[in-house]
């Protein structure tokens, strides 16, 4: 019995100090890699999750310390005693890695939420000022036509009601008449598609 005894308090220690290592590790990689979502986590109340895995680990190792007789009735006793250890260390492992996270990684918690609330308070205080359109400080028709020459392809999908494709000045010889026909129209409507002679279905 002393045996086992020994075994159960050996196995809850393990659990616990593996917890506190993965803690260290895990932090530090938030950390290293910005990642706010995983700081938010330990912001909020200590919430436990259930692993049906610690079960199956708590069978697999009585299974391989274990020195009664397989099935007998010492062994179901000590194997739910096992997985009973086992269970509530790993209650104790999560409850001692969520407050080992709290108090190590307390800054970036605080500066996480700090964030959460800024960007939070930006989108409710400037709604739609947040979506800006890019003004280019460039003529993209210009340089568009720069790389267009007799052998082009031209295909052109619009999304603007063919406005940005009709202001092109010249087209390519091999652009279909019809294509070309639609751009001087200023009627493209939006999901149009113009190919030409050699790229038409």
């Amino acid at each position: 019995m002393e045996y086992y005894i020994v075994l159960l308090v050996f196995y809850a220690i393990t659990l616990i100090f593996l917890r506190l290592v993965f803690a260290e590790i895990e932090g530090r990689q938030a950390r290293k890699m910005s990642n706010v979502r995983y700081f938010l986590r330990y912001h909020s109340k200590f919430v436990y999750r259930n692993q049906f895995s610690i079960i199956f680990v708590a069978f697999l190792c009585y299974m391989i310390v274990s020195v009664e007789k397989a099935f007998s009735t010492m062994w179901f006793l000590q194997l739910l005693g096992f997985i009973a250890v086992g269970v509530i260390s790993d209650a104790l492992s999560q409850i001692v890695y969520y407050y080992y996270i709290n108090f190590r990684f307390k800054k970036d918690i605080v500066e996480s939420e700090e964030l959460k609330n800024e960007i939070e308070q930006a989108v409710l205080n400037q709604g739609e000022e947040l979506m800006q359109q890019t003004i280019p400080s460039y003529e993209p028709h210009r340089i568009i036509e720069d790389y267009l020459n007799e052998e082009n392809h031209l295909a052109v999908i619009s999304v603007d009601g063919g406005n940005f494709t009709s202001q092109f000045e010249k087209l390519p010889p091999i652009t279909s008449n019809k294509s070309k026909r639609n751009l001087r129209r200023k009627r493209c409507q939006s999901n149009n598609f113009y190919f030409t002679r050699e790229n038409a279905f």
